[in-house]
């Protein structure tokens, strides 16, 4: 990724007062796309951030009542997936329109006619992930090469279940971890970030290909942990000790 400047840069601290300036930036980061904003000539674009391998995550504000249109499918090539941590935003889609704040994150997809409106107050978190990264982690989980599409749940549960939880994975990367967005600087560690990400965005957020990570997944298990697991969950009213469980899965410490 360049600068403006033209000068290579993993660091994301970029500033603009104008809709020419926060477009081409975002074009930049997320593909072509539309923007207009309330007052172009007056608006507090911010995006402070960190690329890691080829994805983008970090935080971005428009400082005012913005809408981004998806109209270019062939060349709108990223998942850009959000969620507001102040006012709120709106993604519409063919035949439904989906309200995004604290609790509701929202999938931009590739390839889809889709706007999303955002007002004032919006500040949110956004990673842009690359089709082909998903799809290369994807095929890596099911052993396989796909031909269909990855197609997500445009509606991303922030509050609850496993995408609450990748949230909080989210969250935790860019302000709970010791060493915080700097974390990021060795190639070789952003890689496995973003590897960690992407991988637990598919089993965690629903898609069409879910069924088939669910089973691919449990036959990665090794026999005796689902063994382990079954008597467990039977049993669980019980008190089981470490003994009982190993009969069970039929293997010994010792």
């Amino acid at each position: 990724m360049r600068a403006f400047n033209g000068v290579p840069q993993l660091d994301i601290d970029i500033s603009r007062s104008d809709e020419s300036g926060a477009h081409a930036w975002m074009t930049s980061i997320c593909g072509p796309h539309d923007l207009s904003v309330a007052r172009p000539g007056h608006i507090g674009f911010r995006h402070v951030g960190r690329v890691l391998n080829t994805a983008t995550i970090g935080y971005i504000e428009y400082g005012t009542d913005a809408q981004i249109a998806v109209d270019e499918l062939a060349h709108f090539d990223n998942f850009c997936i959000s969620l507001p941590v102040a006012g709120s935003q709106e993604l519409t889609l063919p035949g439904r329109s989906i309200f995004s704040d604290q609790n509701t994150g929202c999938i931009i997809a590739p390839f889809q006619a889709q706007r999303l409106s955002m007002d004032k107050l919006c500040k949110k978190i956004q990673l842009t992930l690359p089709s082909a990264l998903l799809q290369e982690k994807l095929e890596h989980l099911l052993g396989r090469q796909v031909s269909a599409r990855l197609e997500f749940s445009p509606t991303i549960d922030a509050t609850s279940g496993a995408s609450g939880n990748w949230w909080g994975l989210i969250k935790y990367y860019l302000n709970e971890s010791p060493l915080g967005l700097s974390a990021f600087g060795k190639m070789h560690l952003a890689a496995e970030i973003e590897s960690i990400i992407v991988k637990s965005l598919l089993f965690s957020q629903p898609s069409n290909y879910t069924d088939e990570l669910i089973k691919a997944s449990e036959k990665a298990i090794p026999p005796h942990i689902k063994k382990a697991r079954a008597f467990i969950e039977l049993n669980a009213k019980y008190e089981l000790s470490l003994e009982d469980i190993e009969t069970a899965a039929g293997i010994s410490r010792y």
